[in-house]
């Protein structure tokens, strides 16, 4: 489903033709096979972040829907906070972009985000059998208490040298000759891929 929507969205703000290459390399991406086909978090995020991008406001786009696309971003958050990081830059841009900054915050933000950490918060109440906000626990043990590290680590410059490279695999000279010929209205989304691999890093 979020490949056909990455397909819809690139045909309505591009033209079939990039749309079908676009489409193409999503299914030729060898760690999309590796990974998709696993029962990750991951693969969940992935989906609703393409979910949500193709809600997101981007210029040009006619699929826009603010309160769609802040609900599949809030969703990718409960289900693995870090989706939060790839969408910190396009929230700021579309907050910056926004004319009804007060609307956007009251009318569709605090909505999705009071609907979604509830429901969240009393499905781990159910669950746990106390209130538990899992987000939190995620944080503490990951970035605060650093417990992550103990299942490994990787020098600085992993993720831009190794990660980034192998996750793109042969995609990546399409990928620096799309950053070149791109239009302007798309930089934002280069952007939030530079914000994510340095943030990782």
């Amino acid at each position: 489903m979020a490949d056909v929507k990455l397909y819809s969205l690139v045909r309505r703000m591009e033209n079939p033709n990039i749309a079908k290459w676009v489409y193409f390399c999503q299914l030729c991406s060898w760690f999309t096979w590796y990974c998709s086909s696993r029962t990750l978090t991951n693969t969940m995020e992935t989906v609703l972040g393409t979910l949500a991008l193709y809600y997101y406001p981007l210029e040009g786009s006619q699929t826009k829907n603010s309160t769609r696309y802040l609900l599949f971003v809030a969703l990718a958050f409960l289900v693995r906070p870090t989706a939060l990081i790839l969408w910190l830059p396009l929230l700021l841009y579309h907050f910056c972009k926004e004319q009804k900054k007060l609307d956007l915050i009251i009318h569709q933000c605090l909505p999705v985000g009071l609907f979604t950490l509830g429901g969240s918060v009393i499905i781990d109440w159910v669950y746990f059998g106390k209130w538990t906000v899992v987000q939190w626990n995620f944080l503490k043990f990951n970035v605060l208490q650093n417990i992550s590290t103990f299942y490994g680590s990787h020098p600085w410059h992993w993720y831009i040298t190794q990660g980034f490279p192998v996750i793109i695999g042969t995609h990546l000279p399409f990928f620096i000759h799309g950053c070149v010929v791109a239009p302007k209205r798309y930089r934002v989304l280069l952007v939030a891929i530079v914000w994510t691999v340095l943030i990782y890093r």
